[in-house]
């Protein structure tokens, strides 16, 4: 890669719009002594956010992790990519199966 490539890389990085996330627990079907419906967190600027006396379980973190970076950038919608649709991830524990919405600060969960 030449001198000039990276450059260009970096300046391209730098006009990505970062979006603030809210991650909220919308849904309930098992037995969870962590969450209930309506705790959440926010994603701002990269950084992990949690209500003051809150928590967020790790298992229920490391199942929306992987959405979160692209989450945080404007999706372009497409018919055949399933990342712009797809906004509930649910917990892997098998009694809790917590579900998760993640969605950007602005809107309200549906």
């Amino acid at each position: 890669m030449a001198a000039n490539d990276n450059l260009y890389f970096l300046i391209g990085i730098g006009g990505v719009r970062m979006r603030n996330l809210v991650i909220q627990c919308v849904e309930k079907p098992g037995v969870c002594d962590k969450h209930n419906i309506g705790d959440f967190f926010e994603i701002r600027n990269g950084k992990l956010h949690i209500p003051e006396g809150k928590f967020v379980c790790i298992y229920a973190l490391q199942s929306v992790m992987p959405l979160i970076p692209a989450k945080e950038r404007d999706l372009v919608p497409d018919e055949k990519d399933w990342l712009p649709r797809v906004n509930r991830v649910s917990c892997p524990d098998p009694n809790g199966r917590l579900v998760f919405e993640i969605r950007t600060k602005d809107t309200s969960v549906k």
